[in-house]
C-alpha cells in the first residue's frame, strides 16, 4: 500500500518513487488484460 503504479497502453510502468523509502521493493502490477507482473524496484 502507498505505492502508486501507473501504466499506459504500451504496458510501460511508472512508479511514484517519491512515496517510497530507500530500499528494494517487489511491486505487483496487474495489467489491462489481467496478467500480473512482479517488478523489482530499487529506490536510492
Amino acid at each position: 500500500s502507498g505505492i502508486v503504479v501507473k501504466s499506459n497502453v504500451q504496458l510501460n510502468y511508472k512508479i511514484n518513487i517519491a512515496d517510497l523509502d530507500e530500499g528494494i521493493y517487489f511491486v505487483q502490477i496487474k495489467s489491462i488484460k489481467g496478467f500480473i507482473f512482479k517488478k523489482l524496484v530499487i529506490v536510492r
